[in-house]
């Protein structure tokens, strides 16, 4: 084994800091030394492969590529399609599904369905063109985070093949969208059609009960018929209300005359009571003119003078007129009575009857509005299905495309990073082999460049160092 002159700047203290190192492993400051002896070699296979990645860069077919931007979110609410299944959904036109771009999407758009005859149309003019071809340098991508933006992209050594694949797949996108739009525009039509006998038979039956209950009932307008029982009833309520009272008083007023008439006497009685009867009080004034012409001509005649005589028959006569008034006007009061009793019967049975036809109408009222509110809910999907219908053979009528071409397909142009992309991985290669290289060659060639080296290939410790001078 040779030896050759340590460093120059090979010291004592050095060697006491190699004798406390560690031993074994990887020793970092050996590599960085190999490294620095070998950095020719290392220079010269970094540079040899990189030239060799570089040639082949340059020697290769050149690559072409180009692409467009689809913007998939529709525009208008022609583009959108009925989704739900749910007749409380269908009362706007917002809740239906879009033509967007999300992972299912871009897996379609590249299915042999879609693709298949892109593929025939371009091997019309590129009969060797085939479609894994198409597929291998066919690229769909997003734009960042806006699903929205679809982003397509190809690439091949023909130049003009690029140009036509991107024009004839952007023309097989917009056609799928539209397709994809008519669709789901005639299967919404589909539904609503297939819905529409039973939301009608759900109307008529509705109508049917309505009319029932109404004939039933006797009905036009429960309402309406609930407020005028109520304004009857309120009305014989008061005019109960006064029976009442003029019963009482009627009574009262029988109570006094047969209180009056009552009295033992000869003499009649004068009461307020009787003499509101207008014959009582005739009669009564009657018998006062004749107790006052008695009166007067009993200071100028005789007792038994035949005008006193005929003053006392006339006023004997009197008495039975005035006391047969009298129960007349007894007999008109209980007749009074009895009236007022009569009357006062009737309205109880008649604001009773009322009573029970507010009661029953307030459960046929309830059913009504019922009857009614299911039937304006029956309708109310009825329209919206019909409007939805209308609305949705509008859109099948016309023909604008969902998606729309942002950006056409450019011109294509050759892929600049081939030759920068090659160098940077030729180079980073040839600096790893180098590397690997010039290590191997560090441990091929047996010569000790340090104490280090000496104490590791001898194991045994290192007593002194002789600094080494030229001179």
């Amino acid at each position: 084994m040779k030896a050759e002159r340590p460093s120059p700047s090979l010291s004592l203290t050095n060697a006491a800091q190699f004798d406390e190192s560690d031993e074994g492993g990887l020793n970092l400051s050996q590599v960085i030394a190999a490294i620095r002896r070998r950095s020719l070699v290392i220079g010269g296979i970094t540079a040899s492969i990189a030239a060799l990645a570089a040639f082949k860069a340059l020697t290769d077919v050149p690559t072409y590529q180009s692409q467009f931007e689809l913007l998939t979110e529709p525009v208008t609410i022609e583009t959108q399609v009925i989704s739900s299944t749910n007749p409380q959904t269908l009362s706007s036109r917002e809740d239906v599904i879009a033509v967007t771009a999300d992972e299912v999407k871009l897996k379609i758009l590249t299915s042999p369905a879609v693709m298949t005859p892109v593929v025939e149309q371009i091997q019309k003019r590129y009969p060797n063109v085939t479609y894994g071809s198409i597929i291998g340098g066919l690229t769909i991508a997003t734009a960042g985070e806006k699903a929205e933006i679809l982003t397509v992209s190809y690439s091949s050594s023909d130049r003009e093949l690029v140009k036509d694949v991107l024009e004839v797949v952007a023309q097989a996108y917009l056609n799928y969208s539209l397709n994809t739009r008519q669709t789901g525009i005639r299967q919404g039509i589909n539904f609503v059609e297939g819905q529409l006998p039973n939301l009608q038979s759900r109307v008529a039956f509705q109508q049917e009960r309505l009319q029932k209950i109404r004939l039933q009932n006797n009905l036009v307008d429960p309402e309406v018929k609930g407020q005028q029982l109520s304004a009857l009833s309120a009305a014989f309520g008061q005019q109960q209300l006064e029976t009442q009272v003029q019963l009482n008083e009627a009574k009262s007023l029988y109570a006094s005359l047969q209180k009056e008439l009552s009295k033992k006497g000869d003499e009649p009685a004068i009461t307020s009571i009787l003499t509101a009867n207008p014959r009582y009080q005739s009669l009564i004034n009657q018998l006062l003119q004749i107790d006052s012409q008695t009166a007067l001509d009993s200071a100028l005649l005789l007792e038994n003078s035949p005008e006193l005589k005929l003053l006392r028959k006339q006023r004997q006569n009197l008495i039975p007129l005035i006391r047969q008034e009298g129960q007349r006007t007894v007999k008109a009061a209980a007749d009074r009575i009895q009236e007022l009793e009569t009357r006062y019967l009737v309205l109880t049975q008649t604001l009773d009857r009322l009573n029970r036809e507010v009661k029953q109408l307030s459960g046929v009222l309830r059913q009504y509005n019922d009857i009614q509110r299911e039937l304006e809910i029956a309708s109310q999907n009825l329209n919206q299905f019909l409007s939805k219908r209308e609305a949705l053979r509008i859109d099948a009528a016309q023909k604008e495309i969902p998606w729309r071409l942002l950006t056409p397909p450019i011109d294509p142009e050759e892929s600049a990073a081939s030759l920068k992309r090659n160098l940077i991985i030729g180079a980073a290669l040839g600096l790893l082999v180098g590397i690997g290289v010039a290590l191997a060659l560090d441990k091929l060639i047996n010569v000790l460049y340090t104490s280090q080296d000496i104490k590791e290939a001898t194991k045994l410790p290192i007593l002194g160092v002789i600094p080494f001078e030229k001179n």
